[in-house]
């Protein structure tokens, strides 16, 4: 569970997000992404990263907002 205004970083193997090898479904990077907006996150960065032979993938999303923001009282006014 994250505060409304958490942030939550994953790294996560970049195979363990492919599919079967002798056809592809859909891309790693995609897929990471469907299911952060899935879980109701929004994916803020994704990067590859490649470091002695091993292929990870890093994502920093935050809470999707709830509701449209709240204007303030100066907002909307003439």
């Amino acid at each position: 569970m994250l505060v409304p205004t958490g942030r939550l970083w994953l790294f996560e193997r970049y195979e363990s997000l492919e599919g079967a090898r002798d056809r592809v479904i859909e891309h790693p990077l995609a897929r990471l992404r469907r299911l952060l907006e899935g879980a109701g996150l929004r994916c803020e960065r994704l990067s590859p990263i490649e470091a002695d032979g091993e292929h990870v993938l890093a994502a920093a999303a935050r809470p999707v907002a709830a509701g449209p923001a709240l204007k303030t009282s100066s907002e909307g006014t003439a």
